[in-house]
Order: structure tokens, then C-alpha cells, then sequence
């Protein structure tokens, strides 16, 4: 038996929103390029590549 799951409706951010999640997120886990890095030499955490990747969705939203 499988379960169903529901995604909630989309979530509109403007600029000054998008700024402040990634300011939380380098803050935490430090910058984008550290981050890219890291994946590089495969030292990356989970909760690194999480981060990074809410970054990549982030720059995508900024156009």
C-alpha cells in the first residue's frame, strides 16, 4: 500500500524574501562557493548539499 502525498500550493517570494533565506542559509552553512567547493572534493555534508541546493532554487527564482 502506498501513501499519497499532497504538495501545497506555490509559494510566491519577493526580493527582499529571497535575500533573507539566503542570508540565513550562508550564515549557517557559508557561502555558495564554499559550498560548491566542498562537492567538488566530496567532503560535502547532507545538510550542505540541502543547503546548495535551496541556493540553486533561490538564484532561479532571482532570474
Amino acid at each position: 500500500m502506498t501513501t499519497a502525498h499532497v504538495i501545497g500550493p506555490p509559494i510566491m517570494l519577493d526580493e527582499q524574501q529571497i535575500h533573507e533565506r539566503r542570508r540565513k542559509i550562508t550564515r549557517k552553512y557559508g557561502s555558495e562557493e564554499s559550498l560548491r567547493r566542498k562537492a567538488m572534493t566530496g567532503m560535502i555534508t547532507d545538510d550542505e548539499r540541502i543547503a546548495l541546493q535551496k541556493l540553486d532554487d533561490l538564484r532561479y527564482l532571482e532570474g
